[in-house]
């Protein structure tokens, strides 16, 4: 085999991959409304979980909630998808 036909066989082979991944393997991207609900559903699943929990216990129930409010604040913080005021109203909806 000669050098120009390996390289003919390689652009070949690159430019099947590239048709393969722009065209076979296209991922959905969400609109940002949707996957803001689908982040609050999540926290609103999780303190769910954290109530049935520790239902028996009051002042566990209360130490829990206050940690995972804490780190919904700080995730939220974080998150390019929320302002201040977005991450203010779902921490008062879970706290509520």
């Amino acid at each position: 085999m000669d050098f120009l036909t390996l390289v003919l066989i390689l652009l070949i082979i690159l430019a099947g991959y590239l048709i393969y991944k722009q065209f076979i393997l296209k991922t959905s991207i969400k609109p940002t409304a949707m996957k803001k609900d689908e982040i609050i559903r999540e926290y609103e699943l999780k303190l769910e979980q954290i109530k049935q929990e520790y239902k028996n216990d009051e002042q566990k129930l209360k130490e829990e909630k206050m940690k995972f409010i804490k780190q919904v604040n700080n995730e939220l913080s974080m998150n390019l998808f929320f302002d201040d005021v977005e991450a203010k109203k779902i921490i008062q909806h879970l706290l509520k």
